[in-house]
C-alpha cells in the first residue's frame, strides 16, 4: 500500500526528499484554496544556518485560505507529489513530526484528482501532544516571540505587532531550488508568505541581497542533514 504526500517547502526539491527517503513518481501538481506561510519557529533549524539574532528561524506549513475573497482570486499552490510505501511513510513522519497532517484535493497536471497528505499548521496543543517533552523550549521561544508559540495561531494579534520572523537563507534556497526545478518558481513567489503577510516576491523585492544569495542552486553536500 502506498500513502500520495504533498512537498510545499524543501520537498519541492527530489534531492532532499531522497535524503530521507525513496520518492516514487515525484511530479508537479496543485492545490487549490491552499497557501504555505513562513509561521513555523523552528529553533532546531539554527545548526544548519538559521539566525535567532535576525529571526530567520521561520520554516514553512501549508493552511487553508479562509478568507473567501481571497480563496475566490488565489493561485492554485503548486506543490510536489509522490507516493512513498509504509515503510517509507514512517521515515517521512520523521523527518517532517509536528504537523498536522491532513487530506487535501490534489489538482494532477492532466486535470484528475486525488487525495493526498499535505503537512499543515498545527497548534500549541496539537505539537504538545506529539512532542511534551520541547514544552520548556517552547516557553522559551514564546518569551521571545510573543504571539508566536511555534506556529503563529494569535487571530486577534496583528501582523504589525509582531517581531521579525523570516525563513532561513539556506531553507529558502532548497525551496526555491525546488520550485525552479518542478517549473514553477513563479508560483512559488506568488503563494508562500511571511508571517507578516508579505509574499516572497515582496520580500525579496526589498531584500535584493537575499534574492541574489538564494538564487544560486542548492545542491547537498553528503552529510548534510535533511531540512525539515
Amino acid at each position: 500500500m502506498s500513502n500520495t504526500i504533498v512537498g510545499i517547502g524543501s520537498l519541492l526539491s527530489i534531492e532532499s526528499a531522497s535524503s530521507s527517503f525513496e520518492p516514487q513518481n515525484f511530479r508537479l501538481a496543485h492545490i487549490p484554496g491552499w497557501e504555505r506561510i513562513f509561521n513555523v519557529a523552528n529553533v532546531t533549524c539554527v545548526p544548519q544556518g538559521g539566525d535567532l539574532a535576525t529571526g530567520e528561524i521561520a520554516m514553512l506549513a501549508a493552511r487553508p485560505i479562509t478568507c473567501e475573497k481571497r480563496r475566490a482570486n488565489a493561485l492554485p499552490m503548486a506543490v510536489s507529489v509522490f507516493e512513498l510505501d509504509e515503510e517509507q511513510t514512517r521515515n517521512y513522519y520523521k523527518r517532517e513530526y509536528g504537523y498536522n497532517f491532513t487530506q487535501v484535493e490534489i489538482l494532477e497536471a492532466d486535470g484528475t484528482t486525488r487525495t493526498g497528505q499535505i503537512p499543515a499548521q498545527n497548534t500549541e496543543t496539537g505539537f504538545l501532544k506529539l512532542r511534551p517533552d520541547l514544552a520548556p523550549v517552547l516557553e522559551d521561544m514564546k518569551k521571545k516571540w510573543p504571539c508566536i508559540f511555534y506556529y503563529w495561531e494569535a487571530p486577534d494579534c496583528a501582523p504589525a505587532d509582531l517581531p521579525t520572523l523570516l525563513p532561513p537563507r539556506y531553507y529558502l534556497k532548497i525551496c526555491r531550488t525546488g520550485s525552479v526545478e518542478l517549473g514553477c518558481e513563479d508560483n512559488f513567489f506568488d503563494t508562500t508568505f511571511l508571517h507578516d503577510g508579505r509574499t516572497v516576491r515582496e520580500y525579496f523585492a526589498g531584500a535584493p541581497d537575499i534574492e541574489q544569495e538564494t538564487r544560486a542552486m542548492w545542491k547537498p553536500k553528503v552529510s548534510e542533514p535533511a531540512p525539515n
